[in-house]
């Protein structure tokens, strides 16, 4: 009888722990796969507004659900043809995804406003142009952002290094020419040949100014490399293009 019991004991102990490693399997592949869903960000913000003190919103959700916990939302203004002069915005979550900031229009004019946000390991930053006042739309493209964020000063020297499918990357990042240290700096990788790839590597800082990571995937031959940089007063990204072989 003691046999019987034991036989019974030890099955349902092996059921029970082979389910919760289904289950954990199941939620590691949920994870895996929200990884890949992309951060979106819907502005809000009206296309015309007057001047005087204005509010500037945007709603934030991953994977159809309404994010009201973003590690950053802040948004970037500047008037059109003085983007050195931008000014940089901390929003406040306002409830059901909606992130706002005011902000005082002095002068007529187009503006430019760009939505930083990051959130679930994603930065995303949409711009916005909006007509102030009395002033003309303009229908002309700004300086690429994406090779000239914030600055001209900030230059990135970008090394990659194949071993079979693992790249490292190394970067040499310089601020008004000196070597800039103590900075966040995270890999944004995307490639041609998988448009499903979307990762977010953080870099370690090896030695003053120089920063790396390494990433793995197999069959990639073209990645697009986005250097995000930050600190204190600084909030940059500048991107670069390699090719394995």
């Amino acid at each position: 009888m003691k046999k019987i019991i034991f036989i019974v004991l030890s099955t349902l102990m092996l059921l029970a722990a082979c389910g919760q490693s289904d289950e954990a399997e199941e939620t590691s592949g949920d994870s895996k796969d929200l990884s890949l869903v992309p951060v979106e960000v819907e502005i809000l913000t009206e296309d015309e507004l007057d001047l005087g003190t204005q509010t500037l919103s945007a709603s934030v959700s991953h994977n159809d659900e309404l994010v009201n916990d973003a590690e950053e939302v802040e948004f970037e203004v500047w008037e059109q043809g003085s983007k050195e002069e931008s000014q940089m915005l901390a929003a406040e979550n306002s409830g059901e995804g909606e992130y706002t900031v005011d902000y005082e229009f002095e002068e007529d004019g187009v503006y430019h406003i760009q939505y930083h946000v990051t959130a679930r390991d994603q930065h995303v930053m949409p711009k916005h142009e909006v007509k102030v006042g009395d002033a003309e739309t303009s229908h002309h493209e700004e300086e690429d952002e994406h090779a000239n964020h914030h600055s001209s000063t900030v230059q990135v020297e970008l090394n990659s290094h194949w071993v079979e499918d693992e790249l490292i990357l190394t970067s040499k990042i310089t601020n008004e020419d000196k070597t800039l240290e103590a900075a966040e700096v995270t890999y944004e990788i995307t490639s041609q040949d998988d448009e499903n790839l979307h990762e977010w590597i953080a870099a370690e800082e090896n030695d003053a100014g120089n920063y790396e990571a390494s990433f793995e995937h197999e069959g990639l031959q073209k990645l697009t490399i986005n250097v995000h940089i930050k600190t204190e007063n600084l909030h940059e990204h500048i991107e670069k293009s390699i090719s394995k072989y």
